[in-house]
């Protein structure tokens, strides 16, 4: 399959957006889903900051191991995949809900969804420049990231009507058959195939490109690892605030509805949204 020339909306463009659309909507909707489970199970604002704190855990490690994989391995198999183990955790979920488990088996699949994120996250992003030549590429990626803010600001809103409407477990069940229909719909994505020879195998492989990516940043770029450690701490400090605080203080404190805790995080998606629009 030859790079898109002067073209950026065609049938493969298509499919990958449809794809991510339904898979980050998922996501948006089951992690909001969970999150707000948790914190009418506990009433608790410091085990459910602990908990959603916990979950961040596997991205932070997960997400440069993510990125290698994207670059070796197949970029079509993989997005299946992720999306397939997507909707084989909200079917585990839906098992929980329904038997009332314990909410340790609860935030055991919160972790696995952010395992799965890590993974799938950089996989997108690496495959937009073997689909477009420079020209197109700044488009394509705008109108991914685009579409990921769009869902990540209507997953919030649906979620939060949905959860005061019906069961949560018909929550989990509709986010499995967007998560499906996602992996169905990837399928017929055409992304080049780059042929990767691992010498010393596939795992000694990644293990070396991530000690050369490190060395890289550490002695040629050390001005990136402060840059990480500053806007961690900022992160770390304004999603408490974000995702722990204001949620608590909506529904325990003042005991809203999840409808205004949807809204109230999804105008905060919607900001995101703006941005990028200015910019461009």
């Amino acid at each position: 399959m030859e790079i898109e020339k002067g073209v950026i909306w065609n049938r493969n463009f298509a499919y990958i957006i449809m794809g991510q659309t339904l898979s980050v909507l998922a996501n948006s909707v089951m992690k909001f889903a969970l999150s707000l489970y948790i914190l009418d199970l506990t009433k608790s604002a410091t085990l459910f900051g602990t908990l959603l704190a916990v979950s961040i855990i596997p991205t932070i490690i997960f997400s440069p191991i993510g990125g290698v994989l994207a670059d070796n391995f197949n970029k079509k198999k993989m997005m299946v995949i992720m999306d397939g183990l997507y909707a084989c955790i909200a079917i585990l979920v839906y098992l929980a809900a329904v038997s009332r488990a314990n909410i340790a088996v609860v935030a055991i699949c919160l972790l696995l969804m952010s395992v799965v994120s890590a993974f799938e996250t950089p996989i997108v992003q690496s495959s937009m420049p073997l689909l477009f030549k420079e020209d197109n590429l700044l488009k394509a990626n705008s109108v991914v990231n685009q579409i990921q803010l769009f869902a990540n600001f209507v997953g919030p809103i649906l979620a939060g009507f949905l959860y005061s409407l019906v069961r949560i477990e018909w929550i989990f069940v509709i986010c499995f058959i967007l998560f499906f229909a996602a992996a169905c719909i990837e399928c017929f994505i055409r992304i080049p195939i780059l042929t990767v020879k691992f010498e010393n195998g596939a795992i000694a492989t990644v293990i070396q490109d991530l000690k050369e990516s490190w060395l890289f940043i550490r002695k040629e770029e050390p001005v990136i690892v402060k840059i990480i450690i500053v806007l961690g701490a900022i992160s770390f400090f304004v999603s408490g605030l974000l995702f722990v605080g204001i949620p608590y203080i909506i529904r325990i404190v003042l005991g809203l509805s999840s409808q205004y805790l949807g809204i109230n995080q999804g105008l905060i998606s919607l900001a995101g949204i703006k941005k990028k629009i200015n910019e461009n």
